[in-house]
């Protein structure tokens, strides 16, 4: 299942298993997960490639509450249409994350 989440970059998507066994955070999985994961990875190429980012795309799983897990089941980020901020970044237009919000600004 894929939704729209709200945008830390022009697109942001929630891809979530419809099957989970049990699964509600990768620290939880198991080896009889390794089918859903694997699965799931694929899910994030096939949807990229939907939705037109062939440039490249950032993919984030929170897992926990110190790594910022805030609902409780299994699912990834995915990210992209502007080039996400990377400390060797050429391009003049940037999409910087910063703590949760996205700016987008014009580099120095």
């Amino acid at each position: 299942m894929c939704i729209r989440d709200s945008p830390q970059a022009p697109v942001h998507v929630l891809i979530i298993p419809k099957n989970k066994d049990g699964l509600n955070g990768i620290s939880r999985a198991e080896e009889r997960h390794i089918q859903i994961l694997g699965h799931l990875l694929y899910s994030v190429k096939i949807v990229a490639d939907k939705l037109g980012l062939e440039n490249g795309y950032r993919i984030v799983i929170n897992d926990g509450q110190d790594g910022g897990q805030s609902v409780d089941h299994l699912h990834i980020h995915l990210l992209g249409g502007c080039l996400l901020y990377t400390s060797d970044a050429a391009d003049d237009l940037l999409c910087v994350d910063l703590g949760g919000r996205r700016i987008i600004k014009k580099k120095n």
